[in-house]
């Protein structure tokens, strides 16, 4: 669906937020002067989310991106995908991956809150893409 590849992806991650469960306001991707783990060297930063509800909440739990003034009530087998960094502004294609040279900008728009469950449990999966073997240019982005 995307053609990104997912050799350098994380695992999926499971998460259940029962009552009153939340996740403050953050980005996925992480800003280049916190990089430390050998992973993180390795497969650069997270370059999109997939983030799929495996269950309907009965009240609130919704995931609203702060910036953009969007919130997505979770239902079952509903999917969101956003990028998480800025696409290359097509001055100069890269033409290998090198993680250091990319350094592309978080896109602080992507700033996003797990919203608290009110009524009933939600679950989501979660699916973080990484930079290796990935370009996006704003000539094959959506948008």
């Amino acid at each position: 669906m995307t053609n990104l590849s997912l050799e350098s992806a994380e695992p999926y991650q499971v998460v259940n937020y029962g009552l009153g469960g939340h996740y403050t306001p953050h980005i996925d991707a992480y800003r280049f002067d916190k990089v430390s783990s050998a992973f993180d060297k390795k497969n650069g930063n997270r370059l999109a989310t997939m983030l799929m509800y495996l269950a309907d909440v009965a009240a609130g739990g919704a995931t609203a991106f702060v910036q953009l003034g969007i919130g997505v009530k979770p239902r079952v087998g509903d999917a969101l995908f956003w990028y998480d960094v800025e696409p290359y502004d097509g001055s100069k294609a890269p033409q290998t991956f090198s993680f250091w040279h990319q350094k592309r900008k978080v896109d602080e728009r992507t700033q996003h809150v797990g919203c608290p469950v009110l009524w009933g449990s939600k679950w989501i999966v979660t699916k973080w893409i990484r930079e290796r073997n990935n370009v996006v240019t704003r000539y094959n982005t959506p948008g």
